[in-house]
């Protein structure tokens, strides 16, 4: 009898095209058909119908009736519980700095503020770029928002602490590019390799517009008259 009454609770499914019906018994012995589109994946919510006068729970009705609805995982899941990429900046403990007037950050962190900094210049600013001056509010963005996902800087407000940060934002970019000077492009003689030598993590258009403006005659004839070959 116990093994009787597990087959009648035990649903089955015929799928049609894109529809699925489920048939059950009910402890009434009647049957219970559910037909809607196939939702039935793991941890879908499935509030089903009756559809001959008998809801789902036996209890016999001559005026039971609804049409099915669909609660998919995905949106229970997003509804009871924060994304990924929330629960990671909740779980992100920022680093608490102080930047004085001239730009200048100090504290227990500066030093990772500084490193943090350099890289994300390096990373996100198109090294094509002339000046800092020059650079797109967008890429000053970028670096600066991904700073106050790591630092928080807690003397001044953010407005003041950008105006303040910025100052020596520029020093970090020419810092960069002298590095590429003397790491890669001193190590070439022509025009051609110094291009070809693009160093990874550099878009190539970007590289060769720089390239191309260290080689012009007002470059080179600043460094000449600095006395240096970078």
């Amino acid at each position: 009898m116990d093994s009787e009454r597990n087959d009648m609770a035990r649903p089955s499914y015929t799928f049609l095209g894109s529809y699925a019906t489920s048939h059950r018994l009910n402890p009434k012995g009647k049957h219970v058909k559910r037909v809607g589109p196939i939702l039935l994946g793991e941890g879908n919510v499935w509030l089903g119908i009756a559809t001959d006068g008998f809801n789902p729970r036996g209890i016999q009705s001559t005026s039971y009736s609804c049409w099915p609805v669909y609660l998919p995982s995905t949106s229970v899941s997003q509804a009871s519980q924060p994304s990924g990429d929330m629960q990671e900046l909740e779980n992100v403990r920022k680093l608490p700095v102080l930047i004085d007037i001239d730009g200048v950050v100090v504290g227990d962190n500066a030093s990772r503020w500084n490193t943090r900094a350099g890289s994300l210049i390096r990373a996100r600013i198109p090294i094509s770029y002339t000046d800092w001056r020059l650079v797109h509010p967008d890429f000053k963005d970028k670096v600066w928002n991904a700073l106050m996902r790591e630092f928080e800087v807690t003397n001044v407000d953010q407005a003041l602490a950008r105006s303040h940060a910025e100052k020596n934002f520029c020093t970090k970019f020419r810092y960069g590019k002298w590095v590429l000077r003397k790491d890669i492009l001193n190590k070439f003689e022509t025009l051609e390799e110094q291009i070809a030598a693009c160093p990874d993590g550099i878009d190539p258009n970007h590289w060769e517009q720089f390239v191309l403006y260290e080689n012009t005659p007002e470059v080179m004839a600043r460094k000449a008259k600095n006395g240096v070959r970078i």
